[in-house]
């Protein structure tokens, strides 16, 4: 029997590991879309390669812990293990990652105004 009832715990906090790992991912995600200025197809992009890498990785942990052997449990478990981390970290993810996007662009704005004032010097000797 490749499906004993002694690693099933062991199993689910595998799932809900791999679904907070894929819920970061879909951050990640939000981020970089974000620092490319909300690009509407860039936003499909990236939400099509984040699902397929998330289900690759659940797929790969399946195979990898249970043999394949899917069950239903599994499944949800590896969902609402994604949606919790939205719950909990992603608004925590998300605060951070304005705060960072807010200071990234007066960042570079500084970094540009410094070049142009450095230009309008040398145009002006």
């Amino acid at each position: 029997m490749l499906f004993e009832t002694l690693s099933q715990p062991l199993i689910a906090l595998y799932i809900i590991g791999t679904g907070f790992l894929c819920g970061f991912i879909f951050d990640l995600n939000y981020l970089i879309w974000l620092l490319a200025k909300k690009d509407k197809i860039l936003r499909i992009v990236l939400d099509i390669a984040s699902t397929l890498l998330a289900f690759a990785i659940f797929y790969f942990l399946i195979l990898d812990i249970s043999f394949g052997e899917i069950r239903l449990y599994q499944i949800l478990l590896f969902i609402l293990s994604i949606f919790l981390y939205r719950i909990i970290f992603g608004k925590i993810f998300a605060i951070l990652n304005e705060k960072c996007y807010i200071k990234l662009t007066l960042l570079i704005s500084k970094f540009f105004k410094r070049i142009l004032k450095k230009k309008q010097k040398i145009n002006d000797v």
